[in-house]
Order: structure tokens, then sequence, then C-alpha cells
């Protein structure tokens, strides 16, 4: 079984069978348990270890964050 279809399952075990979770929070819960697994308590660490901070695409969000400022 795929890993995120493991994380589906897991996500239906902790109560969704009656679609009270939205989609916006069902994706972020996604995403943390993706990134915090196999590494539960590296959490942030996993996520940072994930980004090519060298791309195109981390470019256009520096970018982005400086026209903020």
């Amino acid at each position: 079984m795929s890993k995120l279809k493991c994380i589906d399952s897991y996500i239906l075990c902790l109560g969704d069978k009656d679609g009270r979770i939205t989609t916006n929070n069902k994706s972020k819960a996604k995403f943390r348990i993706f990134m915090a697994t196999p590494y539960p308590d590296r959490y942030v660490s996993s996520i940072i270890d994930s980004i090519d901070f060298n791309s195109s695409e981390f470019e256009k969000l520096k970018e982005f964050i400086k026209q903020a400022e």
C-alpha cells in the first residue's frame, strides 16, 4: 500500500466517515502526516530536508516574499 493510501485510511479512521473534515483541513492534515513520517519527532526538520533551495520554484517564493516586505 502506498504511503498516501495509508494516510487516507488513517484520516478515515480518525473520523472523517461523515465528511465533517473540510477539504482544506484534510489537505493540511495529509501534508503534516506525510512530512512527519517516518520521523514524527522531526516534523519541521523533515520539511526543511525536502526543500530544494536551489530550485526555480524556491527562487519565485523568495521573490514573492521580498515584494511583501
